[in-house]
């Protein structure tokens, strides 16, 4: 399940950087994780979400930060990434290092992970 959370592709995207980042709390890594709840969009029976790792310490010597655009099915309790842009700065700031689009498998969200701190956000969304 954490390989997940690594997914790499090649095309450059772009994330936001607005909005009201709310904590959801500690990885393995000691990495804080942020959604933005303003960013949740709906489409049919899927929701989007904009989530932010912001890491202590730089990962592969340059990354101290990436966003990540979600899918989640409220109802079936999954999500899957779908977007992610790394930068150089904390909290999506500084130059973006690498980023693309994912489409990735769906993953269950299970409680106490980061997939299911993400669900949760974007579920009880109004």
């Amino acid at each position: 399940m954490k390989a997940a959370w690594m997914l790499v592709a090649t095309i450059t995207a772009t994330a936001p950087t607005w909005g009201a980042w709310t904590a959801l709390g500690k990885d393995d890594a000691k990495a804080v994780w942020y959604v933005d709840p303003e960013s949740v969009r709906a489409e049919g029976g899927v929701r989007q979400i904009w989530a932010m790792k912001d890491m202590g310490q730089p990962v592969t010597d340059f990354d101290r930060s990436m966003q990540f655009l979600y899918e989640v099915d409220c109802t079936g309790r999954r999500h899957r990434l779908v977007q992610y842009q790394a930068y150089k700065g904390r909290m999506g700031g500084g130059h973006p290092t690498r980023g693309g689009m994912v489409f990735g498998d769906w993953m269950t969200s299970g409680p106490g992970t980061v997939g299911g701190g993400i669900t949760k956000a974007v579920c009880n969304h109004s």
